[in-house]
């Protein structure tokens, strides 16, 4: 199954076939952000009222069909979901003010925990590592993006990657030793590694 979020919002299916399965039903008109999906969890969302362009809300869909949960309702701007490795715990990015922030929660107590409350910066991007020890982010500061590293709990953090230009949307190798990001030096957009 390929999942891809369309220019409008809306959430579709399509098998390896490239043959639409249509749009992922149980989303009751809300605009998605972006998203997550686990085979054993079901979806995570980021989505808003197509009239609450403010309030960026994280929703779960266990399957296609069932009724959506809400998880973080606050009125900020919740984005960028991305499941954690086993149990039930998630990533999640809250902007609010200007500066954005990585924050925990878990599906069975949803109440949100910043992982990195001590950086000044924006961050944003949250990549989980396949064994869920470590996060690789985007950290936006003085003008570029570098790519940096935290430990799950949040106690650690240091820079990866630094440099001109930007680096964006990390994606850990399913052996956990590699990092792979877009790299763009104010010419060219790369994938690098």
């Amino acid at each position: 199954m390929i999942l891809l979020r369309d220019n409008e919002g809306a959430l579709h299916q399509f098998n390896v076939t490239g043959q639409s399965e249509g749009a992922v039903q149980g989303l009751d008109g809300d605009v998605v952000k972006d998203f997550d999906f686990s085979s054993d969890r079901g979806y995570l969302i980021a989505s808003y009222a197509p009239n609450a362009l403010d309030n960026v809300c994280i929703w779960q869909l266990a399957h296609v069909g069932a009724a959506k949960r809400l998880l973080i309702p606050d009125p900020y701007l919740n984005e960028s979901p991305r499941w954690l490795p086993g149990g039930d715990r998630f990533l999640f990015v809250k902007s609010h003010g200007g500066s954005s922030h990585i924050f925990m929660a878990k599906l069975s107590e949803p109440k949100a925990k910043a992982l990195l409350e001590k950086e000044v910066g924006i961050e944003s991007e949250p990549c989980p590592s396949p064994d869920g020890s470590k996060g690789a982010f985007c950290m936006h500061r003085f003008g570029s993006i570098n790519l940096s590293i935290c430990s799950i709990d949040g106690e650690t953090s240091h820079e990866l990657y630094a440099g001109p230009g930007m680096k964006t949307e990390p994606c850990w190798s399913l052996d956990g030793e590699w990092i792979y990001f877009a790299n763009w030096d104010r010419k060219n957009f790369r994938i690098a590694r």
